[in-house]
């Protein structure tokens, strides 16, 4: 039997997937109760639209890029994204990563569709990581202490909120292109943020989470 022949997998006890272990595969049922890290491409380009990962920690890069047919993901342990991620899932609409800390360079690179997001114990958010994110129109990072540049480029952000109880961290050069979207921070760190060199540049577009 070739790999193209494949299309489910059951691995009940696997804790590990290393890079490209699936890569162009023709997957469409997968099943991986007790997996905890995938280490790099391990399922980049396969045509599966939904999958179920409840003990996955990191995923350390490109581990779903190009997985155009991916609408759905369970991730309810996952506390690391790596770089690409999820770059190119242009049918991913809406992800729930509760316990994720750091969504690396490019993780939702081109997701043209995905309209939420949720990330309450993100810390950090790496460059391009909403890159061309169109369907995207709020985010809300109550934690996040540093976004890397460009994090939100090219996109349509109308409401970002940062709750986090200092000024956080940004590049000179910005988190945004194109559009610059209303930004709340708590209210008595308005001012703090309007005179921050790197957050003066969106200084009228700076308001009191009520």
């Amino acid at each position: 039997v070739s790999k193209s022949d494949i299309t489910g997998v059951s691995l009940p006890e696997c804790k590990y997937l290393m890079d490209s272990t699936f890569a162009g595969m023709s997957l469409n049922s997968v099943y991986l109760p007790e997996c905890e890290a995938l280490y790099g491409h391990t399922f980049q380009s396969v045509p599966i639209s939904s999958i179920d990962l409840p003990k996955c920690k990191r995923m350390i890069q490109y581990d779903f890029n190009l997985c155009q047919d991916l609408q759905n993901i369970n991730l309810p342990q996952c506390d690391y994204l790596g770089p690409g991620t999820f770059a190119t899932c242009v049918n991913l609409k809406s992800i729930d990563l509760p316990l994720c800390t750091t969504v690396g360079f490019k993780a939702f690179d081109y997701c043209f569709v995905m309209s939420s997001v949720s990330l309450p114990m993100c810390k950090y958010v790496g460059p391009y990581a909403f890159h061309s994110t169109f369907a995207l129109s709020s985010v809300n990072l109550p934690v996040c202490s540093r976004i890397d540049s460009n994090a939100f480029a090219e996109g349509n952000i109308q409401t970002l909120v940062l709750g986090y109880d200092s000024v956080v961290t940004i590049p000179a050069i910005g988190i945004f292109t194109g559009n610059i979207p209303r930004i709340f921070v708590p209210a008595s760190l308005v001012e703090a943020y309007k005179a921050d060199t790197n957050w003066s540049h969106y200084s009228d577009r700076i308001f009191p989470i009520s």
